[in-house]
């Protein structure tokens, strides 16, 4: 595990530290496709990065390095990720801050917005950083975790729903359990 996490720490710093990493795509007939040699980071990889604390102090450059990335904000530009001669919407890969926002700051995807802040805390990134958005705050403001471990939204809100499958199972739509019972 350790070793692995290496390779793809070395690989996403390796994109990091490229041209490539600011202009990561490449025009392919009529459509805009991601640079067949970048390697940017995914949600597999934040995760596993954000899961090791040793490979966190190991290579602390390189988790300020990638949370400098990913604050900043996504490209608005549609692409896709070509592979062979299908070209597909890619939803692992994080090109910036994946945080969509309305007019008001709220981000649209609230579960989305708390596990990405969620990550972001555990590498260390949000220590001291300004985010390129508002959706921090907003996050805040619409969403909190009493201590007693409930979840509420404001005033009359509706329980978030996960509009992307790299949520949908992590912040699910059903009630936490109380301590002590299970889940029918």
């Amino acid at each position: 595990m350790r070793g692995s996490a290496h390779k793809i720490a070395s690989e996403v710093s390796e994109f990091l530290r490229s041209p490539i990493a600011e202009k990561p795509f490449v025009r392919s007939g009529a459509s805009t496709i991601l640079n067949p040699e970048a390697t940017p980071p995914t949600w597999l990889s934040l995760a596993l990065v954000a899961s090791m604390p040793a490979l966190q102090r190991e290579r602390a450059a390189f988790t300020e390095r990638l949370g400098h990335y990913l604050s900043l904000p996504t490209p608005k530009k549609a692409w896709a990720l070509a592979i062979g001669k299908k070209k597909l919407k890619p939803t692992h890969i994080l090109l910036g801050d994946p945080i969509e926002c309305d007019a008001k700051g709220t981000p649209k995807d609230l579960p989305l917005a708390l596990h990405f802040l969620e990550m972001m805390a555990r590498i260390g990134a949000l220590r001291g950083r300004r985010r390129s958005s508002s959706c921090s705050t907003g996050c805040r403001r619409t969403w909190t975790r009493p201590a007693s471990g409930t979840r509420r939204g404001s005033a009359g809100s509706p329980r978030p729903r996960a509009r992307r499958a790299t949520t949908a199972s992590r912040w699910s739509s059903r009630p936490r359990p109380r301590s002590g019972s299970r889940w029918t």
